[in-house]
């Protein structure tokens, strides 16, 4: 017993250090962490260097880190945005698992696989990853764009029917009409366990642990294991209880405090899952290569066609169809605990569920990239978009616009941030002055085409954003882009359109503003500069004036910030199903 707890020790402590350095080397390439994980358990497991087996321990190490990533997913993920899920959203990812299934069996003798086989790999090709495409939509600022909060409405729809996938296929082989009943009465038991918890406990008990760090993170814990607890009792897999114990727990501004509190056990506990993943590939594809390239193609190319064809049939335009195609071309996460499900039941083989992991590993390695080749995407599918001219395929875009017909003498402005909005108010105001907002909110957009602002949703680097915006009649271009790579790429593109323009922008740093000017921008201001003066300012008039010097002040900007929420929830509240 000794023994085996001191080798578990040692192969944990080979998998940190090994990790570790992998890491650093890849951060300095500039290269995905996940890739540095995989690319340590293939070195350090039974492939190449055989330091490490994987053991029991670090096998419930990898479903616990599992377990916590969907976690975090869940924390992460507003219930309000599920209760506003369009029940025709739920069609795509319905459509992919059919013909991917039918795909399947068509090709059954080549892929040499059987009914059971055939349905397991079509729920686990047509799942995409919610926890790594959220992370790269954070890290880019693009969550809030129209092609994220469509990907995310698909992968939030794809992570329901993964809740009922996975217990339904465990048993498979006895299922029936009363079976599938009990399973969606327990997941019914976890939706409004969840509910309960979000709308009735937790409020008021995170108010009171917040004032603790101890018991706020202990809380935060104690919510992942109370559902892990309840889908053991319920037999749920682990992971899908921790997916709901995050979701009861994703309260509005909390769930972003503990996130980070819960960053460091998460980070240690999936770096542990992707290096065990690691571990067991062998790339051993030789006894049926026809499988894996069928996988390579349904995952990198079938899925993402499907995706395409769905979102452009349903108005959204190729650019935004090609784009959230792109971002789900990946095996999820929920994939992975189907197949490692369905290989301990023997109801798919060791080759499959071997090149199941080496096609999940790719996927997710090759999606930071694959989501940036969105304007080669759109050039291949240019003729057909000219071939079929239809206002059917852009319908939903075209009602994220308000474009007048002869633009002339206006205000460009990029960006409807808190800098970006506080100009449009002021300026607003003046009919003389005509505006022109792009923003790639479309909640923003929609909020300014209700007041009959002039204004476009989309990617400012886009040729028809751009042709829109009608430059070279333009007074003024105002960028307030989060993104510097994004403002030098625009700010170019103005110059070549109408070098006389001039461009007002923003910096975070000096060195971005000294570029800016560099390159042809008239006004750069840096936001924490102007944030610092003005604090000391107002130090200054407190110490020679007294607190009487900003009370006017404070109750003035109060109204302000008042009115002006109670603004937006009541826009919010009329376009709830609008969009």
């Amino acid at each position: 017993m000794l023994e085996s707890t001191l080798a578990s020790l040692i192969s944990l402590g080979i998998i940190i250090v090994s990790a570790t350095i992998m890491t650093y080397i890849f951060n300095r390439l500039k290269q995905p962490s996940v890739l540095a994980f995989i690319l340590t358990g293939i070195i350090i497991g039974p492939m190449v260097l055989g330091l490490v087996g994987n053991t029991e321990e670090i096998k419930l190490l990898s479903e616990i880190g599992i377990a916590f990533l969907l976690f975090s997913v869940g924390v992460g993920t507003d219930i309000k945005e599920i209760k506003q899920i369009n029940l025709s959203v739920f069609l795509v990812p319905v459509i992919n698992i059919v013909l991917s299934f039918l795909l399947f069996l068509l090709f059954k003798n080549v892929f040499l696989v059987d009914l059971v086989q055939a349905l397991y790999l079509s729920f686990i090709v047509s799942f995409s990853s919610t926890m790594l495409v959220v992370k790269l939509f954070m890290d880019n600022l693009q969550l809030n764009s129209l092609h994220g909060k469509l990907s995310v409405g698909i992968l939030l729809a794809e992570d329901l029917l993964a809740v009922l996938a996975i217990p339904i296929l465990k048993n498979i082989s006895s299922f029936s009409l009363l079976f599938l009943g009990g399973v969606i009465l327990k997941t019914i038991v976890f939706i409004l366990f969840a509910y309960f918890l979000y709308k009735v406990v937790y409020p008021n008990l995170i108010k009171k642990s917040y004032r603790s760090e101890q018991s706020f993170f202990l809380l935060s814990i104690a919510s992942c294991f109370i559902f892990i607890l309840l889908s053991i009792k319920l037999d749920f897999p682990i992971a899908i209880g921790a997916f709901f114990g995050g979701l009861a727990i994703s309260i509005y501004p909390y769930n972003l405090e503990i996130s980070n509190k819960i960053s460091g056990i998460r980070n240690l506990l999936s770096m542990i899952f992707f290096v065990s993943l690691g571990m067991q590939l062998s790339f051993n594809i030789s006894s049926n290569i026809y499988f894996f390239v069928g996988l390579l193609i349904l995952v990198f190319l079938i899925k993402p066609l499907i995706h395409f064809f769905m979102i452009l049939f349903s108005g959204y335009g190729l650019k935004i169809s090609s784009q959230v195609a792109l971002n789900l071309a990946q095996i999820s996460e929920f994939s992975l605990i189907l197949a490692m499900q369905g290989f301990n039941l023997a109801q798919i083989t060791s080759a499959q569920y071997n090149a199941v992991i080496i096609v999940t590993s790719l996927s997710m390695l090759l999606t930071p990239y694959i989501m940036k080749s969105n304007k080669l995407v759109s050039d291949i599918f240019k003729p057909f978009a000219k071939h079929y001219k239809s206002k059917h395929f852009s319908r939903k875009i075209d009602a994220l616009k308000n474009i007048p017909k002869n633009l002339s003498d206006h205000i460009v402005i990029v960006g409807s941030d808190v800098i970006g909005e506080a100009v449009v108010k002021v300026l607003g105001r003046d009919v003389e002055i005509p505006l022109m907002i792009v923003d790639f909110n479309p909640d923003k957009i929609l909020h300014l085409i209700s007041k009959n602002i002039n204004c476009i949703c989309g990617d400012i680097n886009s040729e028809d954003i751009i042709s829109s915006l009608a430059l070279n009649k333009a007074k003024l271009i105002v960028t307030t882009l989060p993104r510097f790579d994004d403002t030098i790429r625009f700010v170019n593109i103005v110059k070549s359109k109408n070098p006389n323009l001039k461009i007002y922008s923003r910096a975070k740093t000096k060195s971005q503003a000294v570029k800016l000017y560099q390159i042809g921008v008239d006004l750069v201001i840096l936001p924490s500069v102007l944030e610092s003066n003005y604090l000391l300012d107002k130090i200054y008039n407190f110490i020679r004036y007294g607190s009487e010097s900003v009370s006017s002040l404070k109750s003035a900007y109060l109204s302000y910030l008042e009115k002006d929420v109670k603004s937006n929830k009541e826009f919010l509240k009329k376009r709830k199903n609008k969009f």
